[in-house]
């Protein structure tokens, strides 16, 4: 769809890579404290957002590394829930 010149659809198609689900946020993790279990992630938002071992989903805390891109859920306080990594689509 084209409004005033833009087109929508592709608008929609950008904001659905930093948001993969509706409410969702996308961004990399810059620091990883493996020893506390905690970490910081810089979203897409450029917010700096910190997660604990206890919000990490689908993979183990200590397998992630820092540069990684994951998708989370921001939560009070700069804090960061259901983070997940993303992984690239086929």
């Amino acid at each position: 769809m084209i409004t005033d010149g833009i087109d929508l659809d592709d608008r929609y198609r950008r904001l659905d890579l930093r948001y993969a689900e509706e409410g969702t946020v996308t961004g990399t993790i810059t620091q990883l404290h493996r020893d506390r279990g905690v970490g910081t992630i810089l979203g897409d938002d450029r917010k700096s957002y910190t997660f604990r071992r206890s919000d990490v989903r689908d993979v183990w805390f200590h397998d992630l590394m820092e540069g990684a891109t994951v998708a989370f859920e921001p939560g009070t306080h700069l804090s960061a829930t259901r983070v997940r990594p993303v992984t690239a689509s086929a």
